[in-house]
Parts: C-alpha cells; sequence; structure tokens
C-alpha cells in the first residue's frame, strides 16, 4: 500500500494507536495536557458518529478504552493529539469509516464549475510565478486524493506527480494517468512546486516529513502548506464544539 509518510514507532503502541512523547512539530518534551475525553464518550463519540456517519460509519470497538488528548507544547505553542492513529487503524478509517465510493459519489456530485475555477486560478498563479516553458514544469501534490489538483496541472501541460495514503484513491487517478510515487521514492525526483493541501494536519511527525519533502525540491522551488485555522481552539474546546 502506498502511504504518505512511513508510521515509525512514536512510542509503546496500545491497541490500535501510538503515543507522541513530544511536540511533532518542534520536538520539545515540555509539554502539558488541556484536554481529555473517552472516544467511545460524549461528547467525543457524537462528534465521530456525526461525521463519519454519512461517510461509512465508526466501529467503536476498536477505540475501547483509549482517551482523545490534546497536549499543548510549552515551546512553539502547537496544540496536538498526543494518541494517534496506528497503520491499521489508519488504513480501516480511510478505506471502510470513510467510505471511498460514498465519498466519490458525493464530491462529483457536489462538484460544481466554481471548485474546479479555483483550483484552476491556483495552478496559473504558480505557473506564472515561475515564468518558464510549461513543459519544463514539475509538481508534486502529496496527499493527492483523487488526483483532480494534478489533472488539472497537465491540463495546462504541467508534469504533475502524486502521492497518496488511500489505495482506492490510488487506483482512481491512475485511471487518468496520474503518476503516483510511492513515499520511499519521493528523493529519486525533483520537483519545482510541492502541494500539500490539508496533509500536514494528519502526518504523525511533520517536521520530519517537512525535511524529507524539501530534499526534492528543486532550486527556487516552492513548497506550499495549507492546513485548518486552529487559533480558536481553546476557545473551541471549552465548548467543546
Amino acid at each position: 500500500m502506498d502511504r504518505l509518510c512511513p508510521r515509525k514507532s512514536l512510542g509503546m503502541a496500545k491497541n490500535y494507536f501510538e503515543i507522541r512523547e513530544a511536540c511533532p512539530a518542534c520536538e520539545s518534551t515540555s509539554t502539558k495536557e488541556i484536554y481529555r475525553a473517552k472516544f467511545n464518550e460524549p461528547p467525543i463519540s457524537d462528534y465521530l458518529n456525526h461525521f463519519y456517519n454519512p461517510q461509512g460509519g465508526v466501529e467503536f470497538e476498536y477505540l475501547e478504552g483509549e482517551s482523545y488528548i490534546l497536549n499543548e507544547c510549552a515551546n512553539c505553542g502547537l496544540v496536538y493529539q498526543k494518541a494517534i492513529a496506528n497503520d491499521f487503524l489508519m488504513e480501516k478509517l480511510y478505506e471502510e469509516w470513510i467510505d471511498p465510493k460514498i465519498v466519490l459519489e458525493n464530491k462529483t456530485k457536489n462538484r460544481n464549475l466554481n471548485d474546479y475555477l479555483a483550483l484552476a486560478r491556483e495552478i496559473e498563479t504558480i505557473i506564472r510565478h515561475f515564468d518558464v516553458p510549461l513543459n519544463d514544469l514539475t509538481f508534486f501534490d502529496f496527499g493527492s486524493g483523487w488526483g483532480e489538483w494534478c489533472n488539472l496541472a497537465k491540463g495546462y501541460g504541467c508534469l504533475a506527480f502524486g502521492s497518496e495514503l488511500s489505495q482506492t484513491r490510488i487506483d482512481h487517478s491512475r485511471k487518468p494517468r496520474v503518476p503516483i510515487i510511492p513515499y520511499e521514492d519521493i528523493p529519486e525526483h525533483r520537483f519545482d512546486y510541492i502541494n500539500t493541501e490539508q496533509v500536514f494536519e494528519h502526518i504523525p511527525k511533520p517536521l520530519e516529513t517537512l525535511h524529507y519533502l524539501t530534499q526534492s525540491l528543486k532550486p527556487n522551488g516552492i513548497i506550499k502548506i495549507s492546513v485548518p485555522n486552529g487559533g480558536d481552539i481553546k476557545r473551541l474546546l471549552s465548548v467543546m464544539d
């Protein structure tokens, strides 16, 4: 199975989870716990049912006895999840709890022209920045999902590659001939631009992954990291929204 990044041991794995003993952004061990609740009890279980049931559904037996724990790093201020899913649970989540067939059907039904125009404008902005012949540009979408970003980049005449965790999404991307690069083969390539859209918040060791990816940038290459805005996290935790 192709993977976005290897899940090296982060500590003693308990059941289907691995424990982060340090901040995943700066690797400081100076952290404090700011939230804890059982996965299979409200309010966390309510959220999981609300989010996953329309897409497939959660098997709570895999979460039995485990807690959703948030730590805050005293060094960099990152708030992060301490116990994270291991390889087995991640594959179950992306291939079963999130049913790829349902997700693809919803995406196909709900996508509109404005969605594709926004992606096209983004890629056009990148192309104009480099100001070189289109077929000289090599792009890489890390966490490429169903391959839409790569397909649009290819439509402009650029070389575009992807990397993805879900085998179902990999198979779908390959149908329109989007080349998928296994994680371990990334250093063999060089890219002008690496796109990471809503990916880094899911990575076990983001700092390590960032260093790994930037090794594959060409001189003057760019890596874009886009993640959800978590600046309001403490207020949200106070009402558990």
